[in-house]
């Protein structure tokens, strides 16, 4: 028979807002048709003066155990919006509640811009003889 230990008898367990954003930001760049996530010129300026930033992309709001977050995103040329969207806010929702016990009230996506990485390339070969 297992014991079972009343989290009350033996402390608290937090989970910082960067661990949380860490976590998401890692499920949103493992999804199919992501690119990168998109930051702002604060954000940009803080990786420029080489400061680490977990929450690239991020805004996070935590209240009573439940999480809302909006997530920045750059989606790959050719890539569904909508698709891509749906399967960023199922990973980011499922990693969040199963690392955490946390509840995943909203996953938010904003698709800031498109890359178009990799097609001018194309472009180029096919009209190069």
């Amino acid at each position: 028979m297992e014991d079972r230990i009343d989290p009350k008898d033996v402390g608290e367990l937090k989970i910082s807002t960067e661990a949380i954003a860490v976590i998401a930001s890692t499920a949103a760049l493992q999804v199919d048709g992501v690119s990168a996530l998109a930051t702002g010129r604060i954000e940009d300026f803080t990786e420029r003066v080489g400061m680490k930033n977990p929450g690239k992309g991020l805004r996070l709001d935590i209240k009573n155990n439940t999480v809302s977050l909006d997530v920045h995103i750059i989606v790959k040329f050719g890539f569904r919006i909508p698709d891509v969207a749906r399967a960023i806010q199922k990973a980011i929702k499922n990693a969040i509640e199963e690392m955490t016990d946390m509840h995943v009230l909203a996953v938010n996506v904003l698709v800031q811009d498109v890359d178009f990485t990799g097609v001018q390339d194309l472009q180029k070969a096919a009209i190069e003889p």
